[in-house]
This record gives structure tokens, C-alpha cells and sequence, in this order.
């Protein structure tokens, strides 16, 4: 039998209300501040992540402009470098190598 109620994990540790429970405005608030605090640990616990550097000069310039992750440029510039290569046209002077 399935009963009525509402499910709250950030105002309640995760406890499942009954419908008389559920005073909506007080639950809103308390899941609110319970949403500010997990996000304010989550920054906390990343300001002692060192970041990893991009592999390439154009990905670490790319990082630090977006302030994205090394895995992240390093995709966006390989993507860029493969799609400029299928373009390229050596000139008839190029020898292969």
C-alpha cells in the first residue's frame, strides 16, 4: 500500500513525511538551507582539489579562460585540432614524410 506524503533528503535526513507532516512553506525553507549548506561544503571541499593543467599551451589558455576541467579542454582542442586537419591541403612543395 502506497501512502501519501512527501520525501524531503535536505531538511529532513532523508525521512519520509506523512501528508499531515508536509507543512510545504516550512519544508521549502528548510530544503533551501539544507541546498545552501551542501553546496557551501562542496565548494569548501574543492578549494583543497589542486586543478590539473591541460595538456596543451591552447588548452591551459582555454582553461583558464572557461575555468573548465583539464579533461574537458583537452577534448574541445583535440575536436578543433582533428577538424582543422581533415582540412588541410599540403601544398604539392610537402613531401611526405
Amino acid at each position: 500500500m502506497l501512502t501519501e506524503g512527501c520525501y524531503s533528503d535536505f531538511g529532513t535526513g532523508g525521512v519520509l513525511l506523512t501528508t499531515q507532516e508536509c507543512n510545504l512553506p516550512e519544508l521549502a525553507q528548510k530544503m533551501a538551507n539544507g541546498k545552501e549548506k551542501c553546496v557551501d561544503r562542496e565548494r569548501e571541499r574543492l578549494k583543497s582539489v589542486e586543478r590539473t593543467p591541460a595538456a596543451t599551451e591552447q588548452g591551459k589558455a582555454l582553461q583558464r579562460e572557461l575555468g573548465a576541467s583539464a579533461a574537458y579542454v583537452d577534448a574541445l582542442v583535440d575536436q578543433a585540432a582533428s577538424k582543422h586537419l581533415k582540412k588541410f591541403k599540403p601544398g604539392d612543395s610537402v613531401k611526405p614524410s
